[in-house]
């Protein structure tokens, strides 16, 4: 459910980009990287995350938060590789 509704959230970030309505947009594509990152998908989630923040025009609240978020994201990750690695047997 999650990887569908960040679809839909990337597809409304976009439709707000060829509107002008970047703002907006910044939102959608916000809630696009956290929908992946509840979907698993770890490396869409900050790719999306390093898009917003490399936009100079981003607010300074919003990239702050995004900051916050794609570091989160990245902990995550490397927790759950080590503990993949544990599972394997990998050190």
């Amino acid at each position: 459910r999650f990887a569908r509704a960040a679809e839909i959230e990337e597809r409304l970030a976009d439709l707000c980009a060829e509107q002008g309505l970047r703002e907006k947009g910044w939102v959608h594509l916000f809630s696009a990287a956290s929908c992946w990152a509840r979907a698993g998908d770890f490396h869409t989630a900050i790719v999306l995350g390093e898009q917003l923040q490399a936009d100079p025009d981003v607010p300074a609240g919003l990239r702050r938060r995004v900051d916050e978020f794609t570091t989160t994201i990245r902990q995550r990750r490397m927790q759950w590789t080590a503990g993949l690695a544990l599972t394997a047997g990998i050190e």
